[in-house]
């Protein structure tokens, strides 16, 4: 960030009651600059959306469509909910008009694109929302029922030395979890063939 687009922000002289709110999804983007005490110096993480929270997301977006009977009763928010892990507010939104756009598309006629819609057949259903999911896939986070599949049988326990190893990158991996100033930690595995180090 240039000094001038510095200076804007803190003003020649002091405004009261003033108050300047930042968002972002990228923070490491961020110039330090905007980081330092007296700029943006509160920082509030907001972490993807649980299960219930999902669940509320849902229920918002197609509340109208509802009220409208344009939701069929198949349709499970519930089961959407829990499919739907590391979806974010906005991923969730996404899958909604995804749904919404299947939809559409099978009342709408290809031979006759005149032909007005029949607005009371459009019906929501379960499976547009499963495609919508093929449509939209969250941004961030890890597949974990992916992770658990390479690893099916468990870790096979090969002696000290890879325990030690094993039990130093548990210790790296909580550091990342739980520490605020170390979101990416690298890891470095050497020794010869057979015989590794961390």
């Amino acid at each position: 960030m240039s000094e001038l687009s510095t200076l804007q922000i803190d003003g020649v002289e002091a405004l009261n009651n003033v108050l300047l709110i930042g968002m972002t999804n990228r923070k490491d983007l961020l110039d330090e600059a905007l980081l330092r005490p007296g700029r943006l110096e509160v920082h509030i993480e907001i972490n993807l959306p649980d299960e219930n929270g999902r669940l509320q997301i849902l229920q918002i977006h197609t509340s109208k469509m509802r009220e409208s009977s344009f939701l069929s009763p198949d349709v499970n928010l519930q089961e959407l909910a829990a499919r739907t892990k590391n979806y974010s507010g906005a991923e969730l939104e996404g899958v909604v008009k995804s749904a919404v756009s299947f939809a559409l598309n099978r009342q709408i006629s290809m031979d006759d694109l005149t032909k007005p819609l029949d607005e009371e057949s459009i019906k929501v259903t379960m499976d547009d929302f499963v495609n919508g999911l093929h449509e939209i896939t969250p941004a961030f986070g890890a597949s974990t029922d992916d992770l658990e599949r390479c690893r099916l049988h468990g870790i096979v326990d090969c002696g000290k030395a890879h325990q030690h190893i094993f039990q130093r990158a548990m210790l790296l991996v909580e550091q990342v979890k739980v520490s605020r100033g170390s979101p990416l930690v690298t890891c470095l595995l050497q020794g010869s063939a057979g015989r590794y180090s961390l």
